[in-house]
């Protein structure tokens, strides 16, 4: 696995639209916002619409969380954080989640990341618990943090290919289909 995370780490600058301005930090906190919410989104559907827990439903959860570990790794570097993917769960206070309560944490920490500094203990803190449900929600649907990682890196790879492809990342200019197939 820690090999499997430097590569992950340096993948992700190739599949990053820099700016190198507060606009990255921006852009990076918005997009936890947005790919928490998708998950939400998820467990939205079974909650009220039945949706069901499938095979089909676990392959585009894992892909969600990989887009949120994207996200949170990228903040941890942007923030120059020690740089936390797998989390020992004995290092989190133990929390019951169900799909309500997941719900809520990530949108509670998401929300964090808009009120406090970057460089502040309390928005590195809120990143890690994010990481922590992350892992949290993996486990709980049999999903090693390897598979969150190994499908975001291939959904990414076909993406973008060797460098950011801004056109890519336009829902016009994407092929989700070839995108989250195995």
């Amino acid at each position: 696995m820690e090999q499997l995370v430097e590569n992950y780490i340096e993948s992700l600058e190739s599949t990053f639209n820099r700016q190198d301005n507060v606009n990255d930090l921006n852009h990076l906190i918005m997009g936890v916002s947005s790919e928490a919410g998708e998950v939400v989104d998820m467990f939205k559907k079974i909650i009220g619409y039945g949706a069901k827990e499938d095979a089909s439903f676990v392959n585009k959860l894992t892909l969600e969380l990989g887009d949120l570990i994207w996200y949170t790794t990228m903040l941890q570097l942007y923030t120059r954080s020690q740089v936390a993917i797998e989390v020992d769960q004995s290092k989190v206070p133990e929390i019951e989640l169900d799909m309500v309560v997941t719900s809520a944490k990530l949108f509670e920490f998401s929300a964090k990341l808009y009120q406090y500094n970057h460089g502040s203990n309390e928005f590195r803190q809120a990143v890690f618990y994010i990481v922590a449900i992350v892992n949290q929600v993996a486990n709980n649907y049999d999903v090693s943090m390897e598979d969150v990682l190994i499908k975001n890196l291939n959904k990414l790879q076909k993406r973008h290919g060797s460098s950011f492809n801004k056109e890519a990342n336009h829902e016009e200019g994407r092929n989700r289909l070839s995108e989250e197939s195995n």
